[in-house]
């Protein structure tokens, strides 16, 4: 089985990735990715156009096309994720597990100590 990179693209990010800090900078842009694919998914399920988010969050639209974007280099406050998260029509939860449980195995006691925003 072959687990090499296949194309250049994927090689130059394994070369970045094995630089010191690449690997920590690496899964800080895949949590930024994630946060921008949330939002994006949160708007459009709400049924929200960027300009239409932007009037109910009395913000721009090119406001909102940055905290979708994939190359937003910094994260949104977690006020502006609260906001964007209930003109949504969204509940955000704040909470923490230790790094050896799956989200999706969190027990109730634990969900006892998610804080909703």
């Amino acid at each position: 089985m072959n687990l090499m990179p296949e194309t250049a693209f994927d090689n130059a990010i394994a070369r970045l990735r094995e630089m010191p800090g690449g690997e920590s900078a690496y899964q800080q842009k895949l949590q930024m990715i994630g946060l921008a694919k949330m939002l994006r998914e949160w708007r459009k399920g709400a049924g929200y156009t960027q300009s239409q988010l932007a009037t109910l969050m009395e913000t721009s639209q090119s406001v909102i096309a940055r905290l979708e974007s994939f190359d937003n280099e910094h994260a949104p406050n977690i006020d502006t994720i609260s906001a964007f998260a209930r003109h949504c029509k969204r509940h955000l939860l704040l909470g923490a597990t230790v790094r050896d449980v799956a989200v999706g195995d969190i027990v109730q006691p634990q969900k006892d100590h998610l804080l909703a925003l």
